[in-house]
């Protein structure tokens, strides 16, 4: 049985890519064809039941193709999934990275908060390798989460900030910004391969690939 998230046992079209081994317009072709049964959110994104996916797999229809497909690499070089948080108030960015990361090959972790404030929360309780970060949020907002992780040196050396944000027509935003100091900035629209590669630079840079920052 596949290792999902969640009450429902639904994972992304991202993770079922990675996991299959295909491309992401690959598994939309199989649910559109009716191969896989996956199921539609309001924001039009596809989820897939986890048993619906182990019953896809078992097929002869996908084993059929396997030899011919080369598995995507994790990240990861000793075992351990990189842990990545995302904070941003926009649904639809949590989506899109977490399906760039699948197909991408990054096997990470994701926890998901919508402001900053739960944001520092789940920086205590999950421990990230990682953080993602909006600038634009409310409660506290991205600038003010950075300077309270800067306070905090051994968090600041283990966990690198990445910054994806809108704000970049906005002078004074971008200038306070570069002042806080994140560890990398992408503008938005960010395209996946730029988003994929900072992030594995990162993690990179952070020790043993997303392994720094544990426990």
């Amino acid at each position: 049985m596949i290792g999902t998230e969640g009450a429902l046992n639904l994972i992304t079209t991202g993770k079922a890519a990675r996991i299959c081994g295909v491309g992401l317009n690959t598994i939309k072709s199989w649910i559109r064809s009716g191969h896989i049964r996956g199921i539609q959110l309001p924001s039009g994104h596809w989820r897939i039941p986890a048993v619906e996916l182990d019953r896809f797999l078992a097929t002869a229809e996908f084993n059929s193709g396997a030899k011919n497909r080369k598995p995507l690499q994790s990240v990861d070089s000793n075992g351990e999934r990189p842990r990545v948080l995302v904070v941003d108030d926009d649904p639809q960015m949590h989506v899109f990275i977490e399906d760039a990361c699948g197909v991408g090959g990054m096997d990470a972790e994701f926890v998901f908060s919508s402001d900053g404030y739960a944001g520092l929360i789940e920086i205590g309780r999950f421990k990230p390798h990682l953080l993602v970060l909006d600038i634009m949020m409310p409660e506290i907002n991205g600038l003010e989460l950075i300077q309270r992780i800067k306070k905090d040196v051994e968090l600041a050396r283990s966990m690198p900030v990445l910054v994806i944000t809108g704000a970049q027509n906005r002078r004074l935003v971008m200038h306070r910004l570069e002042q806080a100091g994140p560890d990398a900035i992408l503008h938005k629209p960010v395209a996946a391969p730029v988003l994929i590669e900072t992030m594995r630079s990162l993690l990179e840079q952070c020790g043993s690939k997303g392994a720094a920052h544990a426990g």
